[in-house]
């Protein structure tokens, strides 16, 4: 995996909080506390660099979950769903865990 797509994982992974405040957050990039994974714009961002390191690496042996997550985050239905939830941001951890554990 480039260096690049490492440090965004990393970034993603442990700069972003996995706390789901009580208000929902919109996508207003100047919000006080925009760096949180609940946002679904942090979703979309690790679903596409995630396609984009598994198309430029030719990675398509991935476990089941990475599946469910990709099938899940480009859902018509995840796109309509007002809130995620913690189990929607745990399995987008255990995703980024696995391309950083395999392909670093």
């Amino acid at each position: 995996m480039k260096e690049a797509d490492t440090l965004f994982l990393l970034h993603f992974r442990h700069e972003w909080s996995d706390e789901i405040p009580d208000e929902i957050l919109d996508d207003n990039f100047f919000q006080e506390q925009r760096e949180h994974k609940c946002r679904k714009g942090w979703f979309y961002g690790v679903r596409t660099r995630l396609y984009n390191v598994m198309e430029s690496e030719h990675i398509s042996d991935v476990p089941p979950f990475v599946t469910q997550f990709m099938k899940m985050v480009g859902s018509e239905e995840f796109a309509q769903k007002e809130r995620t939830t913690a189990e929607d941001i745990a399995l987008g951890n255990q995703v980024m865990d696995y391309f950083l554990e395999n392909y670093v």
